[in-house]
């Protein structure tokens, strides 16, 4: 009995710092002017929600079927080099975009669309991409990477889609 009430209390202690965290951005978004500051920022706050170690935040510019790099940590500088990439039909992150939701790998490995062989080399083996949207169109993607296989809680994954929220807000 303690045991459960011991997990039920590291449950609520995680969400109040999740919400913290959330409560932080919020200040960011209506304090800074500078949009790269603020995508930073939901970038850290998302790592930190999520626990992972590394990520990026993406804008897309439809016009020109473009990534542009706007935020990143915890990746090797080899890896951000390339700050614009162009979104390839059938790929990965076409279909973030065009389907709009939350995506999910647990592990890459073995996983036929994930092929980017700069993704590979880097050693990223699970991730969460979730498209930042105004209305119904996706302006961009926030990226979160780890370097093993996950599993992902259901209510940390909710905390991220109100963060994904404030990147949209500007």
């Amino acid at each position: 009995m303690n045991e459960m009430k011991n997990a039920d209390d590291n449950r609520l202690i995680e969400q109040v710092d999740g919400l913290k965290g959330i409560l932080n951005v919020a200040q960011v978004v209506v304090s800074s002017l500078n949009l790269d500051e603020v995508l930073q920022n939901i970038l850290n706050s998302s790592m930190a929600v999520m626990d992972m170690p590394a990520g990026t935040i993406a804008l897309y510019d439809e016009d020109s079927s473009q990534l542009e790099l706007r935020a990143h940590a915890g990746l090797s500088e080899k890896f951000v080099a390339l700050d614009r990439w162009r979104v390839n039909p059938g790929g990965l992150t076409h279909e973030i975009l065009d389907c709009g939701e939350l995506f999910i790998i647990k592990d890459t490995e073995g996983t036929d669309f994930f092929n980017n062989p700069l993704a590979i080399k880097e050693g990223i083996r699970s991730l969460i991409a979730a498209p930042l949207k105004i209305q119904k169109r996706t302006i961009g993607v926030l990226y979160l990477d780890d370097f093993k296989p996950r599993e992902f809680l259901v209510e940390k994954l909710e905390l991220l889609s109100v963060l994904t929220f404030f990147a949209t807000m500007r």
